[in-house]
């Protein structure tokens, strides 16, 4: 047995060289893991240098493309390179031939500088974001316009934008092109909270026509006839209608129809015309909704079960529908901003029109409902701009070398017809007071008095204008460089009005509003006084007649008593003996009988004289000192005009018109909503508007003289609410009756210049993008 065991001295030793060789082994791969884990470690550490680097680099190109937009946003001609379309390649080259020079309106700070690079020759631009540096280039695709599409100009609307970013020796480069949208040129109703088509009255039968385009409400869109008021029941009312629509957006929220409604939608490439009856919404209006409160509820406040949600589309409708209904879920989020004012500020002080500046034209104090302005009474501070209409002349007088922009920090009051093309920007609001840009053709004889407002069957039933009178307007593009030239006359002008609180629609003065109607009538009814009804009716109101009184005028004193038969009819003030306008009117009749004391009668043009120079002023001037007498004479012209053609067909072959407000424009506003407003298909929605109310007949500022459908607002062209001033007072009080509505977009919009001055605010749309690592020899060359 011993022979199998070893020496114990020898056994101990074994064990003791074994545990060596065992320690050496274990530091060894201990050795192994620290050193491997020390690698890993460090190209943990370099990669995410790398990757931090990468991510650095792609943000600056990032910076760059916002850059060129905000850079297109404040200068619209801004380009640094013309780009070619290779339609055999079908790409976007770059063009380094002739390029355009610009200096930048984005100023330098201590965060950044950018200025025009002018090193490598390349004419693009660079900049400095922290460590980093990047360059870009844009250039605008000079597409073709495509006529099919008429609120996008595609021959102006889409930019290649290149850009690279650099971090050390870390390169990213992004390439992209994208859409520049104008709201107030694309939309014909543009809101950035939520837009309501919810418009009218309780019990009326009326119909509101919204026509052509776009609709754009950034937290959701509401549509629908008038079935409550104050979130109570009350007897259905007012209808609305959409008709030749491109599509309905919203950037947040959903797209609600109350109740069944009639949209059509235009045909566009591959897609026919549809007109469809939109069914009521999946999620109807809660009538008992939950809301932060009862002030909450009272002033726009969307209740929670509607809040953020997005009806769906039948499935029967979703391929018609496909493209024109764009919930949240299409992700078409847009946000232009606000207006620079103090950009527009400075540059009414360099070749503009301030009225502060102006002493012929004092502010007044311009009366408004109770509860409008609850820190001013029942007036505001404002400034008169009357640009004259064919009938009369205003109060403005631009500068020889104006350069298109109105600026006022205080409330402007506008009506007329600018005769250029203009800005009208206030930092308070603006009231849009009367007509306004629609001029008429004084050469043409259907246009002797005003623009031809004709229609199909008539205002209240018809969507539009006949055609002839919508040419008129669309081919205002293709007037000359006289707009006065009568051959080639232009009928209205690319106006523009921003206000930073309201626009304001003032249906106040029936002598502003339905100048144009009016006045062909007071001139028949004071004709009727000397010729039988007919004879007067021929030679006034048609197209045919010669304009001529035919009468026998040689007796003074007859004649005299013909007139003051008139003004018993249609007094200057009322019917009170005991007013100076009493006298004027026996004024007025004198110099009548003795310009006009003859057997011949009284020619066309003496009588239009007449009329204008001495009979229409008194009119107006009477109606202003007595704006509250019923027998005032301005409403008994208004309401003989009602007599003659309220519920009758029109007719292209007189000078007969509806009762019609036309105003025609871009309109742009920043406030937010600040006035009664219930969600939902409620009448108790106060928008920004005065006039026509028992309201405003206890505040002063004029009678109720006609129901809503009695006149038409014809707004032709664009709203556009910004949402960007939260600083404006509560309306707290009722302050208008509302009109029947057509809103009507304006298909000359997107073509009209856009110059510097031009007041658009623009939103970006990226259409394509591509981000790629680049080599530095790439940034150097770039």
């Amino acid at each position: 047995m011993n022979s199998f065991c070893p020496p114990a001295s020898t056994t101990a030793s074994g064990r003791k060289g074994s545990a060596i060789v065992i320690a050496l082994g274990l530091g060894f791969v201990l050795l192994i893991v620290i050193a491997s884990l020390r690698s890993f470690t460090s190209y943990r550490v370099q990669n995410t240098i790398m990757e931090n680097r990468n991510l650095k680099a792609l943000a600056l190109a990032e910076a760059g493309i916002s850059f060129a937009m905000t850079e297109l946003s404040l200068n619209s001609s801004f380009r640094t390179h013309k780009v070619k379309i290779d339609s055999a390649q079908k790409q976007l080259v770059w063009d380094n031939d002739n390029l355009p020079e610009w200096q930048p309106s984005i100023a330098n700070d201590s965060d950044f500088s950018f200025a025009q690079q002018n090193t490598s020759g390349k004419g693009s631009y660079q900049g400095t974001l922290g460590d980093g540096q990047f360059r870009f280039r844009v250039g605008l695709v000079e597409y073709e316009d495509d006529e099919r599409t008429k609120n996008i100009d595609e021959s102006k609307c889409f930019f290649k934008i290149d850009s690279m970013g650099r971090v050390g020796d870390t390169m990213r480069s992004i390439s992209c092109v994208a859409q520049r949208r104008f709201p107030g040129r694309e939309f014909l109703m543009f809101d950035m909270e939520f837009l309501s088509i919810v418009y009218g009255e309780p019990g009326q039968n009326n119909v509101n026509k919204f026509s052509t385009g776009n609709l754009y409400g950034h937290n959701g869109v509401e549509i629908g006839q008038i079935l409550m008021d104050g979130h109570s029941p009350c007897t259905p009312g007012t209808k609305q209608e959409l008709f030749d629509m491109h599509s309905i957006i919203s950037g947040a929220g959903g797209i609600f129809f109350w109740q069944p409604t009639k949209v059509t939608f235009r045909a566009r490439p591959g897609m026919p015309e549809e007109t469809v009856t939109m069914p009521q919404s999946n999620i109807p209006f809660p009538q008992h909704g939950t809301y932060s409160s009862g002030e909450g509820e009272k002033y726009g406040e969307v209740p929670e079960e509607i809040r953020g949600k997005t009806p769906t589309i039948p499935d029967t409708m979703k391929e018609k529908l496909k493209g024109r209904l764009l919930d949240k879920n299409s992700q078409i989020s847009l946000s232009p901003g606000e207006p620079r004012f103090g950009d527009l500020k400075k540059q009414a002080q360099n070749g503009g029109y301030i009225p502060e500046n102006d002493g012929s034209n004092p502010a007044q104090a311009y009366k408004v409902p109770a509860g409008w302005a609850p820190s001013s009474g029942n007036s505001v501070d404002a400034r008169i701009l009357d640009f004259g209409t064919g009938l009369r002349k205003g109060n403005v007088t631009l500068p020889a070398n104006f350069n298109g922009v109105i600026y006022s920090d205080t409330n402007l009051v506008i009506k007329g017809n600018p005769p250029r093309d203009v800005n009208i920007v206030s930092k308070k609001s603006v009231f849009v007071a009367g007509d306004f840009n629609q001029r008429n053709n004084k050469s043409k004889k259907e246009e002797k008095y005003s623009f031809p407002q004709d229609y199909e069957q008539n205002a209240l039933l018809s969507d539009d204008y006949k055609e002839n009178s919508r040419k008129l307007l669309t081919d205002d593009l293709n007037a000359g460089t006289n707009p006065d030239d009568p051959g080639n006359y232009k009928h209205h002008f690319a106006a523009k009005v921003i206000a930073n609180e309201r626009v304001v629609y003032d249906y106040r003065s029936p002598a502003d509003c339905f100048e144009n109607e009016m006045y062909p009538v007071m001139k028949f009814a004071l004709a009727k006084e000397f010729m039988p009804a007919a004879d007067a009716e021929t030679s006034m109101l048609t197209h045919a007649g010669d304009g001529k009184i035919t009468a026998d005028l040689s007796d003074k004193e007859a004649t005299k008593n013909k007139i003051a038969s008139y003004f018993e009819k249609f007094p200057l003030a009322d019917e009170r003996d005991d007013v100076p306008e009493k006298a004027q009117e026996q004024t007025i009749a004198q110099k009548f009988a003795d310009k006009f004391n003859t057997a011949d009668g009284v020619s066309e043009a003496d009588f239009e004289k007449f009329c204008n120079e001495e009979l229409w002023p008194a009119h107006r001037a009477g109606y202003e000192a007595y704006v509250l007498s019923e027998n005032n004479g301005v409403y008994k012209l208004f309401n003989k005009l009602l007599e003659k053609v309220e519920g009758k067909p029109d007719k292209d072959d007189d000078y007969l018109y509806f009762p019609e407000m036309t105003t025609n424009g871009i309109f742009q506003s920043c406030g937010v909503r600040s006035n009664i407003f219930y969600m939902g298909p409620d009448y108790s929605k106060r928008y920004d508007e005065i006039g026509r109310s028992p309201s405003c007949q206890a505040a002063g500022v004029g009678r109720p003289y006609c129901t809503m459908e009695q006149m038409v607002h014809r707004l032709y062209g664009s709203e556009v609410r910004y949402a960007t001033n939260k600083t404006l007072a509560r309306i707290t009080g009722p302050s208008y009756r509302p009109p029947t509505r057509r809103k009507l977009y304006d298909p000359t919009l997107p073509s009209l210049d856009i110059g510097d001055a031009s007041g658009d605010m623009a939103a970006f749309v990226i259409l394509t993008w591509k981000d790629l690592r680049a080599a530095p020899d790439e940034f150097t060359n770039f």
